[in-house]
């Protein structure tokens, strides 16, 4: 499994459908996870909110292969990944 992520700016949008995606917060973060897809127990998940740094996360993308999560955060803050295994971790500071 490969990921990729960054802040984006601009409207985000839905891969496949190219709907809106509205999200809380000041800063969004996005990040897809490609050969990739739902597991069953989390399927009908769409979205969870936070309150704090973390305020909303959205599935943007679960589309050929492609498992795209983004993340309202209050304010743009440096991150880091790490990956254990099948495990990808986001901290934001």
């Amino acid at each position: 499994m490969a990921y990729g992520a960054a802040y984006v700016t601009g409207p985000l949008v839905e891969c496949g459908s190219g709907r809106t995606v509205s999200l809380r917060g000041a800063a969004r973060f996005v990040i897809h996870f490609r050969l990739a897809r739902t597991a069953l127990s989390f399927a009908k998940q769409r979205r969870l909110k936070g309150d704090g740094r973390f305020r909303e996360l959205a599935k943007v993308c679960d589309f050929e292969s492609d498992l795209g999560w983004a993340i309202g955060l209050d304010r743009h803050r440096a991150y880091t990944i790490a990956r254990a295994g099948r495990t990808v971790t986001v901290t934001f500071r």
